[in-house]
């Protein structure tokens, strides 16, 4: 019984970090892809302004919905900002091989060149570099972020934790 609730329990808190990802990664990403194809900044500038917008957005509603914490801010929000930019800086610094090197795969098959195919291995790794920032926050927002809690052996969702909020 007990090993059932914490399966649904699990489950429901990756469903909500999923939809919380959707929302952060529409925010993050469009500002990146924006700040990218129309301002002119660099990838890194681009790359950084998104992730910072995405991580605002996403501490406030993992925080509240996902996590359901009631840890002190003080304590997680260092911690959140520490996992964010290290997988910040991993997603990214991976994805922008990974994406020139795909970009020089498909930018025969779809006509691009040049110019072309900087924009599509920017574009690509920008891509990549989301998805793989969002897997490596999951794990690392539920293992440490939020840990101190689950390690002193409390429940799923700290309800019993006073909100210093």
């Amino acid at each position: 019984m007990i090993r059932s609730q914490m399966l649904r329990s699990g489950a429901a808190g990756l469903f909500r970090y999923a939809a919380v990802g959707i929302v952060n990664t529409i925010v993050g990403l469009a500002l990146t892809m924006l700040l990218l194809n129309k301002a002119g900044c660099s990838y890194w500038t681009s790359a950084a302004a998104g992730t910072a917008a995405g991580v605002a957005v996403s501490y406030a509603l993992n925080r509240r919905f996902t996590f359901r914490s009631r840890l002190p801010v003080a304590g997680t929000l260092p911690r959140f900002i520490v996992v964010a930019a290290l997988c910040y800086a991993a997603a990214y610094s991976c994805s922008r091989p990974l994406g020139t090197a795909l970009a020089g795969l498909l930018a025969g098959p779809v006509g691009a060149s040049g110019e072309d195919e900087v924009a599509l291995a920017r574009n690509i790794a920008a891509l990549l570099g989301c998805v793989f920032y969002t897997v490596l926050g999951y794990c690392g927002h539920r293992c440490w972020t939020f840990r101190s809690h689950y390690a002193q052996g409390g429940s799923e969702f700290p309800h019993d934790h006073p909100d210093p909020l």
